[in-house]
């Protein structure tokens, strides 16, 4: 019975571990919309809870119903060209997923994709 009990206990302190994702993103702040303007105020995706950093993430959005325009960045920043494709392609919402994110332990956690819609 004890090792019954160990075993139940130790795999829900591991799966605990593992399905933690309460971590979400923003773009400075703005967690549902923002537009090409705000872009040029502030370009940082951070963790909106403290003691964590984003070290990288892929930027996702449709130009039209075929295509999908992708950019892995290697920061925590959104780049000049990233920001003038969209401002090209005017697209109705932005994804931002796969987050490097790290806590000040230097341990890597997953965070909620940011999906912005787009003010023009």
């Amino acid at each position: 019975m004890k090792k019954i009990t160990a075993l139940t206990f130790g795999f829900l302190i591991a799966a605990s571990a593992f399905c933690q994702s309460d971590l979400t993103l923003n773009l400075c702040g703005e967690a549902t919309k923002t537009s090409v303007n705000q872009f040029e105020k502030c370009r940082s995706v951070e963790v909106a809870q403290d003691g964590y950093k984003v070290f990288g993430f892929v930027v996702r959005y449709m130009i039209n119903k075929d295509t999908l325009k992708e950019f892995k960045l290697p920061t925590n920043e959104l780049t000049d060209e990233v920001i003038k494709d969209i401002a090209a392609y005017k697209p109705k919402k932005i994804y931002i997923e796969n987050a490097n994110v790290i806590d000040v332990t230097g341990e890597a956690h997953t965070a909620k994709p940011l999906i912005l819609t787009m003010e023009y």
